[in-house]
């Protein structure tokens, strides 16, 4: 999606993700889109799970972004007061 695009036009960036993901592409709309329909559809009985569809890429415990930019999802959170639980 335009999310990634910082790292899709960065050629250097780019082949450094793809190293460290053992499929070396990224998935299609469609490959997300029967992972959502087995979970929400097809599956009658696992419940709470976590489902990382990632190509194995969180494996290599390495996040490859631009350094000028922040990244996609990155928030600024105010310390919570002691004995105050989120």
């Amino acid at each position: 999606t335009e999310l990634n695009r910082p790292v899709m036009d960065d050629a250097a960036m780019w082949e450094r993700i793809m190293q460290l993901t053992p499929l070396r592409r990224w998935a299609e709309p469609d490959e997300i889109a029967e992972w959502v329909y087995f979970v929400g559809v097809t599956n009658r009985f696992m419940t709470g799970q976590n489902l990382l569809i990632d190509g194995g890429e969180a494996g290599a415990a390495e996040f490859v972004w631009p350094e000028d930019q922040p990244y996609p999802n990155k928030t600024k959170r105010k310390p919570m007061p002691l004995g105050i639980k989120p």
